[in-house]
C-alpha cells in the first residue's frame, strides 16, 4: 500500500511486465514498459522504379527566404512564382520576363543568397546559363559550348562559365558580358 492506502504490484523482471494487455507491452530494448500500437500503418507501397520515374518527370522548384516557391512552366519555357496568388510570370526589374534565350530551361537551382541559375537548352547548337538575382532582380546570360553540367554544387555557389571549363563563384552579375573564350567579340 501506498500513503493513500491503494494496493499496487512492484514489477521488477521483464517476466513480470509481460502480461495479456492489448495496450501495453515490454520493450526490452529500451527496457521500459511501452504503448502497444493498435492500428494498422497505411503506408504508401511504390517501387524505386515508380519513385525515380516521378522524381524524373517532376518540375524543379525553388523555395525562397520569403516562402514565395518558383517553378518553371509547364513548357519550360520561362521562370513562374507563387506568393500566394497563384502563379505569375517572374520578372526582372525592367519588367522583363525571365525566359529561356533558346529552347527550354533544362533546371533550376537557389542558392543562399538568392541567385537562381537555369540552364537552358535547344537540344542542338544553343546552349548556354541564365542567372537572375531575386533580390536586385537583374538577369545575365552566357552561352555555353555544350550542354550545362548539373547544378549541385557545395558552398552556396552557382555555375558560371569562364572559358571552357564551368567555375562556381557566388554574388554580383560579372561587370561584363560572359562569352567563352576563343569567340570573337
Amino acid at each position: 500500500m501506498d500513503i493513500n492506502n491503494t494496493p499496487y504490484f512492484l514489477l521488477r523482471t521483464p517476466e513480470e511486465f509481460s502480461q495479456a494487455s492489448v495496450r501495453l507491452q515490454w520493450h526490452p530494448l529500451r527496457q521500459a514498459l511501452t504503448l502497444a500500437q493498435n492500428q494498422q500503418l497505411r503506408l504508401p507501397q511504390s517501387s524505386a522504379a515508380v519513385a525515380l520515374a516521378a522524381w524524373d518527370a517532376a518540375t524543379p522548384l525553388a523555395l525562397d527566404d520569403f516562402g514565395q516557391i518558383g517553378r518553371l512552366s509547364a513548357d519550360r519555357s520561362q521562370v513562374e512564382f507563387n506568393s500566394g496568388g497563384g502563379f505569375l510570370p517572374l520578372q526582372d526589374v525592367l519588367l522583363n520576363k525571365v525566359r529561356a534565350p533558346a529552347g527550354t530551361f533544362l533546371d533550376m537551382n537557389l542558392n543562399s543568397h538568392g541567385l537562381l541559375a537555369l540552364p537552358f537548352s535547344d537540344a542542338a547548337e544553343q546552349h548556354g546559363l541564365l542567372l537572375f538575382h531575386l533580390g536586385k532582380r537583374w538577369q545575365t546570360q552566357c552561352p555555353l559550348p555544350e550542354a550545362a553540367p548539373g547544378l549541385d554544387r557545395p558552398g552556396g555557389t552557382h555555375l558560371v562559365p569562364r572559358g571552357k571549363p564551368v567555375d562556381g563563384v557566388p554574388g554580383q552579375p560579372p561587370a561584363t558580358a560572359l562569352r567563352p573564350r576563343g569567340n570573337p567579340v
